[in-house]
């Protein structure tokens, strides 16, 4: 009977115990992937047949962004771009980086029917009088000149011309030294201040042996190429040359030089 009452008990209580009743969780919906574009490879397209030059042939006009200082005292103040762009075509020419070109000088000029100038540069002139400029470059122990009109158009002198005398003496050291040598030279032969002995002209050259150019009779002489200066000084207005090398000076009558072809 007990055992009866306990089961009957039992199954009571359980009844009265709370179910939970599980929440749905909802269902994720899975999105298909979008295909994506893959874009067809590029094809060159072909160089047309009628253009004269291939695409590498083409040669751009270099320009340099280096300062533009003068070598030479100018009352000119040069535009800025079209000196660039004369010493971009220049280091196009020559094949070298700009920064090997030096701005010499700039001069403004007004070219006339009749005015005298390198043959390259009369085929700027209008009938009518025109504006320009002169802008000296200097690569090298070479000078070269263009000639423009206004801003815009503009063209280098065939006429290609060696470093020499207050432009020489401006970006060489060396040169400075040894004019500086044969004017103490002969000023202390002359008994006379140093300053009475004036440069008259100065220019670089190669000498083929160590004559230096100023061979003296029955000597023999090393054949090599030597570089160095021939320089004429002035005392009043007798004229007093000198042939160098980087470290001596020989003096040298006119009628003993032997002048190398520059």
């Amino acid at each position: 009977m007990r055992m009866t009452v306990l089961v009957v008990c039992g199954l009571f209580l359980a009844a009265c115990v709370p179910v939970t009743t599980p929440v749905p969780v909802p269902t994720a919906h899975l999105i298909p992937a979008t295909a994506t574009h893959t874009p067809a490879p590029l094809v060159p397209s072909a160089t047309p047949q009628s253009l004269p030059f291939a695409p590498q042939d083409i040669q751009p006009t270099l320009e340099t962004t280096a300062p533009l200082t003068p070598i030479q005292t100018t009352d000119v103040i040069p535009d800025a771009a079209l000196v660039r762009r004369t010493i971009g075509a220049l280091a196009a020419t020559l094949q070298v980086e700009t920064s090997l070109i030096r701005l010499v000088r700039v001069q403004a000029i007004v070219w006339l029917p009749d005015a005298p100038g390198c043959a390259l540069a009369s085929a700027l002139r209008d009938t009518d009088s025109s504006s320009g400029y002169s802008i000296v470059l200097l690569a090298g122990t070479q000078v070269y000149t263009y000639f423009t009109l206004g801003t815009d158009d503009f063209r280098r002198c065939p006429i290609v011309e060696v470093v020499r005398d207050e432009v020489l003496l401006l970006v060489d050291q060396v040169a400075q030294e040894m004019l500086a040598l044969a004017q103490r030279r002969l000023a202390q032969e002359l008994d006379l201040p140093q300053r009475r002995v004036q440069l008259v002209t100065m220019q670089p050259y190669v000498w083929a042996d160590t004559s230096l150019g100023c061979p003296a009779l029955e000597q023999t002489y090393t054949a090599r190429p030597i570089d160095g200066y021939r320089i004429v000084v002035s005392v009043g207005e007798t004229q007093y040359a000198f042939h160098t090398d980087s470290e001596r000076i020989i003096p040298c009558p006119t009628g003993r030089e032997t002048l190398p072809i520059n």
